[in-house]
This record gives C-alpha cells, structure tokens and sequence, in this order.
C-alpha cells in the first residue's frame, strides 16, 4: 500500500473516531463531509476504514466466545486479547483525548491489510432498525456521516452496503441529511415514492393515504412506485415518470394518483416538527389530527364523519394539545371533549 493512500486511511480512522462520538457537533459533520468530498479516494479510505470497524468488532465477539467455551484464540482472537483493552480504555475517554491514541492503535492494524485481516474483502451488510416512541423526536447519525432524524412514533429500517445505502421509510417522518458518496449512492424508499440521493437534505412524510417530499438543500431524483408497500431490505427497483426536484421544491405522491405538481415551499418550514413546530398547507383535517395523536399519544375520535373532510392551513406548537385542539375547534365550529387524560371527541357544535 502507498504512501499516500496510509496517509488517507489515517485520516479516515480519525474521522471515524470523531463520528462515533455521541456529541459530534454540526461543525464537525460539515468538516468531514468536505474532507470527504474532495475525491474518489477518500470515499474509499473511509470504507476501508469503516470495514476495519466491523471486522474488529466481529473478531472481539468471536473471541468472548471462544474465551466462554473454553477453547484456544486463533491467531486473529489473540489479536484482540492484546489489543482490545487499549482499545476499550480509549474508547471510553472524551474523543478529543482518545482520537490520537485510537487512530495511531487502529493504522498500526490495519495498515496492509495484512497485520490483522489479510487481503480478505469486508462484504458486512450493516442493518438497523430505528423507531422512535409517543411524542419522541430523536436524531440518529450513521456511520457514513449521514444523519436521519425520525418524528414522533416512526419506524425506518437502515441498510448500509459498499455499493449502496438504503433507508425504507416505513411509518412517520424522517428528515435526512446525506452525505455524499459518488461510489455509494443513497435510495430512500416511502410509501409508493423512491428518492435517489447524492447528498442533500430533505423531509419526507408518510401517510396513510400519500407521501410528501420537501427538499432543503441540493437535489434528488423522485419516482412513484405504485400501490406497492416498502418491505424492509427489498430493493425499490427502476420505475417509470422521474421527477427533479431542488432546494424549495415539494412534490407529493399518492397511492393511486401517481406524483402530484412540484410545487414551491418556504424551505424555512421544512422539517419544522423537529422543533416541534407542527406547519400545514390546505392539510386534510384527518391527516393534521393524525399527527397530533403521534406527537401526544392521544385517541381523538369523530362522532360524525363530517369532520373529517375540512383542510388545514397554520402553523402550530405540537407540544400545546390544548392549544391546537381549541384552535381547530374555533376554525371549523367543533367542539372539544376530553373524555379522560388519552381520549378526545370532537363534536360539530349545534346550528344556532
């Protein structure tokens, strides 16, 4: 192995430390996201270096065992009796402090490929399945640097390859900003729309009866998948009527109907639930109650089915139940019963 490409598998176990790191800041994601960018070559640095991570981490488990069953270390499992203390102790300090020791331990293994692991190629599919509970938003960075914020009561299951990254959206929000990587484009799967990546920014929400699509930042490539439901780890495929869509561009894609109109938003309301801000635009009435029983863990009932038709349009605070349920009761003349601390009814209030 060269100089020059040590030099780029050093760097990338050092941003990989830093990425770890559960208080990475917004400064240090943009940082590494630049270093990055800048060629082909630290893509393949930071793969490398990320397949190091899961190689050492599937050696460290496969000695506990052999050490629980008594039997003798391969020569790999030694390895990790050596190191892995050093390891677990550098881990375990602030990252500015361990970053330097860490890195140093880490190229001093992985230099060559040969020290630890040989020539052997890191085929490992990392698969995690997030959610989120009642009222919880929560923020999840993956390892490529890429973050994925889920909204209240959401469900995504993440699928980390060397050739590919893909996220299915199976219930709730979700609000990504991805990374780039030319050699690992990034696929986003909800409801009947597919998303191609490269990096960017941008929220989907995922309703019963649609999906919708803002992007913040940069541009990605929306397909409409038809009737069929995202299942977990399948691929999405090719499918016909692409749409462009750019910072300030919204799109939404029904079950039946196909995509809808691009239309212009304000990229300022875009994810707003992840302040809890919850901003709507001619919404159906149904759907903007849906999210209040996401966000407060509520059961908001109808007793007629009138209700349900009215759209919404406003802007209102998700942790402020009382607030925006009098404030839908005064837009469209309902009236608001609390039945117990979980259970609401609304009522059209009688003709005067």
């Amino acid at each position: 192995m060269d100089r020059e490409r040590q030099k780029l598998i050093r760097e990338a176990l050092h941003w990989r430390t830093v990425i770890e790191d559960p208080e990475v800041s917004d400064t240090q994601l943009a940082s590494f996201r630049r270093w990055l960018a800048i060629s082909e070559d630290h893509a393949w640095a930071y793969d490398y270096a990320q397949s190091f991570w899961r190689a050492l981490a599937t050696t460290r488990d496969a000695y506990e065992a052999a050490e629980n069953a008594g039997r003798a270390a391969s020569r790999e499992n030694r390895l990790w009796h050596a190191y892995g203390p050093i390891l677990g102790r550098l881990r375990a300090r602030p990252a500015y402090v361990a970053a330097a020791g860490l890195t140093s331990l880490c190229f001093a293994l992985v230099i060559g490929g040969a020290v630890m692991f040989g020539s052997r190629e890191f085929s490992n599919t990392q698969v995690l399945e997030l959610s989120t509970a009642y009222g919880e938003v929560r923020r999840f960075t993956l390892e490529d640097g890429s973050s994925l914020t889920l909204g209240a009561k959401s469900r995504a299951v993440v699928r980390l390859e060397r050739a590919q990254r893909r996220v299915d959206l199976l219930a709730g929000d979700a609000y990504f900003d991805v990374t780039p990587q030319p050699s690992r484009p990034f696929g986003v799967r909800a409801g009947s729309l597919r998303i191609d990546v490269t990096g960017t920014e941008f929220d989907v929400q995922l309703n019963a009866a649609d999906t919708h699509l803002a992007v913040n930042e940069g541009r990605v490539v929306v397909s409409h998948l038809g009737r069929a439901k995202p299942s977990a780890g399948t691929d999405v495929g090719d499918a016909p009527k692409d749409k462009l869509l750019g910072a300030g561009e919204a799109v939404i894609a029904s079950l039946d109907g196909g995509l809808g109109a691009v239309t212009n938003v304000d990229t300022m309301t875009i994810g707003a639930w992840r302040k809890n801000r919850l901003v709507y635009a001619q919404t159906p009435l149904a759907e903007v109650l849906g999210d209040i029983e996401r966000y407060q863990e509520l059961d908001i009932r109808f007793l007629t089915a009138d209700v349900a038709p009215h759209s919404v349009t406003g802007s209102f605070d998700a942790t402020d139940t009382s607030g925006l349920l009098s404030s839908l009761g005064v837009l469209f003349d309902l009236h608001v019963t609390h039945l117990d601390d979980r259970t609401v009814m609304l009522t059209p209030n009688p003709v005067r």
